[in-house]
């Protein structure tokens, strides 16, 4: 399969193109708090921070370099399942992250909130509970614009067409392998907290942020894009 302008004009455009700039964006300032918490984010995240440590570059440009190594992938083996939402999510979030990372440091939030920082564990137990339910909600509402996939997510499609295991084991195979990766290049001490509490993220990721995405999409269904079911039953 080619690329279409159907998978980048979409129906509901302008309103999609909007809504998936926001979610974008605040995944980035998510991702952002959760790293500063230092209790962990999804698997991907958790990777690329370990990685980008451990080469001495922002998280930001490594996660593009990253991106930008398997979107080749998808261009060479599932084109349809790029679009904006692609794009956009390869780009951005890692700087947005950097850029609210940085404003932390020079407001002094940082010294605050920071995991090194060993804030009230009410204080911690918030700003993570928080962040991470905001995240969640916002990856789910981009993955419910159907945009695009990002990268990452696209490879597990990818290997699955070519395997008879159910698709659920194969993402979790796939997520646990990045958990491993970022245990295995972390800059810390494996007899450190560091290396473990950003497990937290990842397992509430992985029993959340599926049910997350059928009830925002269901949402945004009735809702926001109600105008595509009319064009589907019609």
């Amino acid at each position: 399969m080619r690329f279409t302008v159907k998978q980048f004009i979409v129906p509901n455009f302008a309103k999609k193109i909007a809504i998936l700039s926001v979610s974008i964006f605040f995944m980035g300032f998510f991702v952002s708090l959760l790293l500063e918490a230092g209790w962990g984010s999804d698997p991907f995240t958790f990777m690329n921070e370990s990685i980008s440590q451990r080469l001495g570059i922002t998280f930001g440009t490594w996660e593009l370099i990253l991106n930008a190594s398997l979107i080749i992938l998808t261009v060479l083996f599932a084109p349809e399942l790029i679009g904006f939402g692609t794009l956009e999510n390869m780009i951005f979030i890692g700087y947005i992250a950097d850029f609210f990372r940085w404003i932390w440091k020079v407001s002094g939030i940082h010294d605050v909130i920071g995991f090194a920082a060993n804030p009230p564990l009410w204080l911690h137990v918030c700003v993570f509970g928080f962040s991470i339910f905001l995240f969640i909600i916002s990856a789910a509402v981009y993955m419910n614009a159907r945009m695009g996939l990002s990268p990452y997510d696209s490879i597990p499609k990818i290997v699955n067409k070519g395997l008879k295991i159910p698709f659920t084991v194969l993402r979790m195979c796939y997520d646990a392998s990045a958990c491993v990766i970022g245990f295995l290049v972390s800059p810390y001490s494996i007899n450190q907290s560091e290396l473990y509490l950003p497990m937290i993220g990842a397992v509430i990721m992985v029993f959340f942020l599926g049910p997350a995405i059928g009830l925002v999409g269901r949402f945004m269904q009735k809702h926001i894009f109600k105008e595509d079911t009319n064009e589907i039953s019609s």
